[in-house]
Order: C-alpha cells, then sequence, then structure tokens
C-alpha cells in the first residue's frame, strides 16, 4: 500500500469521526433551545388567551349589571301582556 493512500486512511477519520460528534451535540443543542423557545411562545399565547378571556368575563359582567339596573328592561321582563311589551 502506497503513503499517500495510508495517510488518507489515517487521517479521513480523523476529520469525519469529530466532525460528526460537533454535528449530533449541534443538532442536540438546536432541538433544546427550539424547545425553550415553542415553550416560552405557547406560554405567553396562554398567558394572552387567559387575560382576553378575563377581559371578555369582565365586560359582559359589567353589560349584566347594566342591562339589571335599567328600568325599561325590568318593565319589559316583567310586563306579561305581547302588546304591551311590544310598546315598551
Amino acid at each position: 500500500m502506497r503513503l499517500h493512500a495510508k495517510i488518507l486512511l489515517l487521517l479521513v477519520p480523523l476529520v469525519i469521526a469529530p466532525m460528526l460528534v460537533v454535528s449530533v451535540l449541534a443538532y442536540h443543542k438546536l432541538e433544546e433551545a427550539n424547545l425553550r423557545h415553542t415553550t416560552a411562545r405557547v406560554e405567553t399565547l396562554l398567558d394572552q388567551i387567559e387575560q382576553f378571556t378575563r377581559n371578555m368575563v369582565d365586560v359582559a359582567r359589567v353589560n349584566l349589571g347594566l342591562l339589571a339596573r335599567d328600568r325599561l328592561v325590568r318593565q319589559y321582563a316583567v310586563t306579561e301582556d305581547d302588546t304591551l311589551r311590544e310598546e315598551l
């Protein structure tokens, strides 16, 4: 076997093996970073949904309170005659 072939057989694994190890490590680091980023985004979206839902419930409560205190709505609710209801 020639010296050139022997050197190649020695150097190729010495170059490929570290590159393979670095590639696998980089892949795992990127996967972890992606998972952290995705988790943070999901948590942020869930917080936004929670705040939106709370706001909608608060608005609904306020609106119901306003309707409950309205004189015309009360009159409409207690009036049994359909003709009188239409006049209100």
